[in-house]
């Protein structure tokens, strides 16, 4: 084999294995590139399930715990009976006492005949169907509703958006007591 011969083989077998090398780098490249993006969306999927299942969570959370205070003695007999001592004290405390234990951003009760708006801090205002605000009172008691679940602007803080939970009180013969519920800041929804 001549000189020129030998380096002519050598030029091609170091091309084909450069070439077979650039081969391989390129399709190891595009198998890893495939397997991220299906990883990407393994993690994405995942990740919306988690956060509707945290949400789904807080929601029913909310749910219930404003459905064990509508059925709770304690607030039924304070509002069937007025007139007891402590009654504004025992309800704010009470009230108080649900907002330490849940960390929701309000816990509230709206009395049907006085239309006091009490909440953790105390009477806050009372309703009235002259203000806008409190149109969703007014629309819950027409309707009948047992309870929902609504997206609305904060009673003081109007910029703020709050996910409430409306359950109604009655007493035993099924006349309106009030509505009480909770709320959380849409925010922290946004933030999961």
């Amino acid at each position: 084999m001549t000189k020129r011969n030998l380096i002519r083989s050598n030029f091609i077998t170091t091309l084909i294995l450069v070439v077979g090398f650039v081969f391989i780098i390129y399709i190891d490249s595009m198998s890893y590139y495939e397997y991220a993006k299906k990883n990407t969306e393994q993690l994405s999927e995942i990740t919306a399930t988690n956060v509707s299942n945290e949400i789904t969570k807080s929601i029913n959370q909310m749910v219930d715990v404003s459905h064990s205070m509508s059925c709770n003695d304690f607030f039924i007999k304070r509002l069937m009976n007025r007139n007891s001592y402590n009654y504004k004290e025992d309800l704010q405390s009470y009230l108080s006492d649900y907002y330490q234990s849940y960390g929701f951003d309000s816990v509230f009760l709206i009395s049907a005949m006085t239309n006091n708006y009490y909440t953790q801090n105390g009477i806050i205002k009372q309703v009235s169907p002259d203000d806008e605000h409190d149109i969703w009172f007014y629309n819950f008691v027409r309707d009948n509703r047992t309870f929902d679940v609504e997206i609305d602007t904060d009673n003081l803080d109007h910029s703020q958006i709050n996910l409430y939970v409306n359950y109604r009180i009655s007493d035993p013969n099924g006349k309106l007591l009030g509505v009480i519920g909770v709320a959380d800041r849409f925010d922290d929804y946004q933030n999961m």
